[in-house]
């Protein structure tokens, strides 16, 4: 099996990747959209964080897989750095207001 050249991909065309597995796969979690940033990891290499807006928790396992799943594709494209994907609930932010101010 042949490998797939390196190359390495914008932030535009990662998200153009993920976007659909994440609809998919977090549909049911009311799927709201994600933002994604390439950041300087702890050791120096670079990362795209990724961030899926739900409406309801994602059990970790079905965050794993999903993570896996945009991995094997940015692999298959040729790209080699890591995602790092998260969850972000946008009504958490209210509840986390909330007690600041109290």
């Amino acid at each position: 099996m042949a490998m797939a050249k390196m190359k390495f991909l914008t932030e535009q065309e990662v998200q153009a990747i993920a976007q659909p597995i994440l609809a998919h796969d977090f549909a049911r979690y009311g799927f709201i959209g994600s933002t994604i940033e390439e950041v300087e990891d702890f050791d120096g290499s670079y990362v795209f964080r990724l961030t899926a807006n739900v409406e309801k928790t994602v059990p970790a396992k079905e965050l794993i897989d999903t993570s896996h799943q945009i991995l094997t594709r940015l692999r298959e494209q040729g790209e080699d750095r890591f995602v790092i994907l998260a969850t972000h609930r946008p009504d958490r932010e209210a509840d986390q207001n909330d007690e600041d101010e109290g």
